[in-house]
């Protein structure tokens, strides 16, 4: 293994770290060890520590073909296999503790194994495909959707069938829908041109309204059919289906305006990440739910304000000013 390597990636966890305040970093912590609890729960038997598994070696298999320094590491790595199973090793090593704790030592072998084999999959030189094609029924607006499902959709189809299949298990389909969600945040991190955002022609606050309106339309008409199923499989468990359908909403509408409340035209948004990381780690936390609407709130009132100086000449105010 490239010593040198693991020591660069533990100084970029460590500079992570401590950039995030203290009392940020204590209640992400508290958070995270909610998640930590449910998948100790679920692996407590073989049938869930195999699922756990399967869909993380699915995703580390993503990440190895859409990772953005493979190339860089290919050519200057003789054996760039050992720092991409390095990577991969890192970032199971939670689940990895986990399964130990459970006495699924041999699993833990599988995953490590997993990890050295992904770490071998090549990236083509020469993609032939764009991506997967929007939905004609996703409406051209919706344009940060469209762009996800082309750059995300195989990630988004596989964790969307796996919460069709989980409903065979309790908790596991909330689980896929969960990673569904969390994929989701990523589609709203970059900025549109302004030309878009004028487009519509609408003042600041009925954009927004129209924009939450819409994603929160089609974000409940894909998680509702498995949900409504979910309900009919497990009635005991319809308390947690109402709070699970309250937290994604909660999520939706903090991305988008958390993307408009630092809106800055063609660029990435990089604000706004601890919220957003609370808001998705509280959808199985509920009580935590009323910290989310606090910062939901918070970036609507700035997200209206930022957008009038965009959206200036749409707003009645200045209309009648002409």
């Amino acid at each position: 293994m490239n010593s040198a390597f693991l020591r660069f990636r533990l100084r970029q966890s460590g500079k992570f770290i401590r950039e995030i305040p203290v009392i940020y970093l204590v209640v992400m912590v508290g958070l995270l060890l909610i998640p930590g609890i449910a998948l100790y729960q679920f692996t407590k038997d073989l049938k869930g520590s195999l699922i756990i598994v399967a869909i993380l070696l699915a995703l580390l298999s993503l990440l190895q073909l859409r990772r953005k320094d493979y190339r860089f590491i290919f050519l200057t790595e003789e054996n760039g296999w050992k720092v991409f199973s390095m990577d991969y090793f890192l970032l199971s090593l939670p689940i990895l503790i986990i399964l130990l704790v459970n006495s699924f030592w041999y699993i833990s072998l599988a995953i490590i194994a997993g990890c050295i084999g992904i770490s071998f999959i090549k990236q083509p030189f020469h993609r032939t495909k764009k991506g997967m094609e929007a939905p004609g029924w996703i409406p051209a607006e919706a344009f940060e959707l469209r762009a996800g499902i082309r750059q995300y959709g195989g990630l988004l189809l596989i964790l969307y069938l796996s919460a069709w299949i989980g409903l065979l298990l309790p908790f596991a389909s909330l689980a896929s829908l969960w990673f569904f969600t969390v994929v989701l945040s990523d589609i709203f991190r970059f900025s549109e041109p302004v030309q878009i955002l004028c487009a519509q022609e609408r003042p600041a606050n009925k954009f927004l309204h129209r924009k939450l309106f819409l994603y929160l339309k089609l974000s409940i008409y894909a998680i509702i059919p498995v949900c409504a199923i979910y309900m009919l499989l497990y009635p005991q468990h319809w308390w947690l289906i109402l709070t699970f359908l309250v937290g994604v909403s909660l999520n939706i509408a903090l991305f988008i305006v958390n993307k408009y409340a630092h809106y800055l035209p063609n660029t990435k948004i990089t604000g706004g990440q601890v919220p957003i990381t609370t808001a998705v780690i509280s959808i199985f936390l509920p009580v935590f739910s009323p910290v989310v609407l606090f910062f939901l709130i918070k970036y609507y009132l700035a997200a209206c304000r930022n957008l009038t100086i965009y959206l200036y000449a749409y707003n009645p105010e200045s209309a009648s000013r002409i």
